[in-house]
């Protein structure tokens, strides 16, 4: 198969989870000793590798030179393609955030209306997005009924956690009052993480 620069490939071996991004000359990893006059390198290529057979998010992908003859390489579908660029997305916004201030700015004097399909975060804490989902009726141990108040205040939500690093720890879920959660709106940052990581947490658990 020729590479392209620049376009996605896997291996035909589906259950490897590896999947490759052809991409310009890059500085490999310290001790990644190339001698280029070598005959035997005159066929590798750089690839940036999604390896989903990790689950520490930073040992998930890392730039390789490889030589595309000995790998029995396909073209990805398009889920695949939005996976890999997924865990970039992840990686990125983690580094740009591992040191970032919490946004703890004064709560408004109205509480928020929480909708579902929404997403939120609760205020003082950048690290998780809240995402409310309508799937399926509230259980019994959240209604209550002599009032309506307590089945308006509980909503089940998908959560993630956007600095965590362990695939296995991501995400959770629940029905939360959200009279406990101070919640403001998520940013349009935060809400692609959170996506992301929920495609890939599925993609890695369901294949």
């Amino acid at each position: 198969m020729k590479i392209v620069h620049g376009e996605y490939y896997k291996d035909e071996d589906y259950y490897k989870k590896r999947f490759y991004k052809a991409i310009a000359e890059h500085e490999l990893p310290e001790g990644y000793q190339i001698k280029r006059e070598n005959e035997f390198l005159e066929n590798h290529q750089y690839f940036l590798v999604a390896d989903l057979t990790q689950r520490d998010l930073r040992k998930m992908i890392n730039v390789a030179y490889l030589d595309p003859s000995k790998l029995e390489l396909i073209s990805v579908t398009k889920e695949e393609r939005k996976i890999h660029s997924s865990i970039a997305t992840i990686l990125e916004y983690q580094e740009k955030n591992k040191f970032a201030k919490i946004d703890d700015k004064e709560p408004p004097s109205n509480p928020l209306e929480v909708v579902h399909w929404g997403y939120y975060k609760k205020r003082g804490n950048n690290h998780c997005v809240y995402e409310t989902i309508d799937i399926g009726p509230l259980p019994d141990e959240y209604r209550d009924k002599e009032s309506e108040e307590l089945h308006k205040n509980h909503f089940n939500f998908f959560t993630t956690n956007l600095v965590e690093t362990d695939l296995t720890k991501v995400m959770g879920g629940g029905f939360i009052d959200t009279k406990t959660l101070d919640l403001i709106p998520a940013t349009e940052e935060e809400i692609a993480v959170h996506n992301a990581m929920f495609l890939l947490h599925n993609y890695s658990y369901i294949n």
